[in-house]
């Protein structure tokens, strides 16, 4: 069983026990958790309680947290967070519709009082998850994670001002209510499997749950409707109905996977899985355990992936080191040759007489026992005494490296081995506690080492954090903006000025430029304008384009670089706010 997390039914019991627990208390503080998340220090009538919501994508979930351990730097979202709900009151929490939706509804937004309400609305929806804080009553949203652009062929926009609509799918049947009739209307004479229709028609409905209903119901969820019995809708409504009771009930039970971790906690006992589940305390005891499992799954994919990358990189460096060392040895078997031709050359000096440069010369080989001759090249603009000079210095290059290289072989032979068996060790291992061991006490120094070999130490460059959420690192100094080159990758979007002096802006894409929402352009592009000789001018022209078309001239100033395949935005600038 791969770990998942809470869907709608588990978000239906979550948002009942944190109800009872967070409900009349007030937020004291907002605490940065990650980038991806926040936890609310809530004290209520149950004491001090810190709910931890995460809108990391595949990780998405609410649950209670017993110590935070908050980072020190904050997303401007965070930071929107933390001054609009300090000292704000819990009303309540609450699931919307039957979908994977958590609301906090919360009063004194803003220290404004009583009346000044919204909703802190965290959508664990898949790849789709999302944070936003939204004001009560023309449901405005005030602040958001991860906006999207507004355009007319979108459903909905997620952005400061826009009004907030929740993720498609919103107007399908309830199955906590719907009744036979209902069900049969929805899903009519549809030909698709019994599980393609339900779910075209209601909401909500997971994999385990849509699975254990059809279980409970004795229908199959492959068969096609047409093919199923007339009261199916009757038999799968009365097993709805069973599940939810049973829900409502407040357990929570835990299921593991092959490697006895924490997999899935779900508020009733599953008839279509084998195992004997073990009961937890609550269903966001049994989130916080998922949880801690996913992040360390994921955390061991990036470091497996990291480790990999690294390591075959390591042995076909360690390869071609190799394979040159063998190269020179067979390049050097001609030392003896080398003295043949100079020797003979110097000995008929007087026979050469004025044989033509570039040519050759045939001469008896007096080291032969047969006497035989041998025909020798006269380099190119040199005398016969010359390239016999130049023979002799081949001669012992070629020696020495004879002497030198077998041992270089072997030591060669001996690191390339070592690299291969630290790659099948990595490749082998299971579990992110041996990754940690194959990767070794001395991985972060040689990564180090790597790092200053390839020049990414150097001044530190500024950093901050878009309203997306994505990354921009900005120079302050011309070593800064060399630094800021530097460390750029060939999909980030590189920005500056046109035309004048001022800072290199740079947006991290992870590798998705067109996924880079326009007003996080439209922002970077306000920070390079704010920092370059168009600041008091009002208005700014900037360049951007992938770093891959930025280019650092050898020998060029400190700051200088060329680019291409530019476009250019023209924007006003906003007075910088504190």
């Amino acid at each position: 069983m791969k770990p998942q997390l809470a869907d709608s039914l588990v978000m239906a019991g979550l948002a009942r026990e944190l109800n009872q627990v967070l409900a009349g208390g007030t937020v004291r503080r907002v605490l940065p958790m990650s980038k991806q998340a926040v936890a609310l220090d809530v004290v209520s009538g149950k004491g001090q309680q810190y709910l931890l919501l995460d809108w990391q994508v595949g990780a998405a979930r609410a649950h209670l947290v017993a110590a935070p351990k908050p980072i020190s730097e904050e997303t401007s979202f965070q930071g929107a967070l933390r001054r609009q709900l300090r000292e704000a009151t819990v009303l309540g929490l609450s699931q919307r519709g039957f979908d994977r939706l958590l609301v906090v509804e919360l009063a004194n937004l803003g220290g404004l009082g009583a009346r000044e309400q919204g909703m802190l609305i965290l959508e664990a929806t898949g790849k789709q998850a999302n944070c936003l804080l939204v004001v009560r009553g023309d449901d405005e949203i005030a602040a958001v994670a991860r906006p999207t652009p507004r355009r007319d062929d979108l459903y909905r926009t997620l952005a400061v001002g826009a009004r907030y609509y929740p993720p498609p799918g919103h107007d399908k049947l309830d199955p906590r209510s719907a009744d036979a009739e209902a069900l049969r209307v929805a899903v009519g004479r549809s030909d698709k499997p019994l599980r393609a229709a339900l779910r075209d028609a209601v909401a909500g409905l997971s994999n385990i749950l849509l699975s254990e209903v059809c279980l409970r119901a004795e229908l199959s969820a492959e068969e096609s409707v047409t093919d199923l019995p007339r009261d199916w809708p009757e038999r799968w409504a009365s097993a709805m109905a069973d599940v939810v009771l049973k829900a409502e009930e407040g357990r929570a039970w835990m299921y593991h996977d092959d490697d006895d971790q924490p997999a899935l906690v779900y508020p009733v006992r599953l008839r279509q899985e084998d195992q004997e589940p073990e009961e937890t305390a609550s269903l966001s005891e049994g989130l916080a355990l998922v949880g801690q499992r996913i992040e360390e799954r994921e955390e061991g994919r990036r470091l497996r992936a990291d480790l990999l990358r690294e390591l075959r990189a390591e042995v076909e460096r360690k390869r071609r080191v190799l394979e040159r060392r063998r190269e020179e040895l067979r390049a050097a078997t001609n030392a003896e040759q080398w003295r043949l031709w100079g020797e003979l050359l110097v000995a008929n000096l007087h026979s050469i007489g004025d044989a033509q440069p570039g040519g050759e010369v045939e001469l008896v080989d007096y080291y032969s026992p047969d006497q035989r001759t041998v025909r020798i090249p006269l380099l190119p603009g040199r005398s016969a005494q010359a390239t016999a000079e130049v023979y002799f210095r081949r001669h012992k290059r070629d020696q020495r490296a004879m002497d030198r290289l077998p041992n270089l072989i072997t030591q060669a032979e001996r690191r390339l081995r070592a690299a291969e068996e630290k790659l099948q060790q990595v490749e082998e291992s299971e579990g992110l506690e041996e990754l940690r061991k194959a990767r070794g006490e001395d991985w972060d120094s040689r990564r180090r080492r790597a790092s200053r070999r390839t020049g990414s130490e150097g001044p530190k460059v500024g950093r901050t954090v878009a309203p997306s959420g994505h990354v921009v690192l900005y120079g302050r100094s011309s070593a800064e903006n060399d630094s800021v080159v530097r460390l750029a990758r060939p999909s980030d979007i590189w920005l500056h000025a046109r035309g004048v002096g001022g800072a290199h802006v740079l947006i991290r894409t992870e590798g998705a430029p067109n996924k880079v929402p326009h007003e996080t352009l439209l922002w970077a592009a306000e920070l390079a304008g704010r920092m370059s000789n168009y600041r008091s001018d009002g208005i700014a022209d900037v360049d951007y384009t992938l770093a891959r078309y930025v280019h650092k001239p050898r020998r060029s100033p400190p700051g200088f670089v060329t680019y291409t395949h530019q476009k250019t935005l023209r924007l006003t600038l906003r007075e910088e706010r504190k």
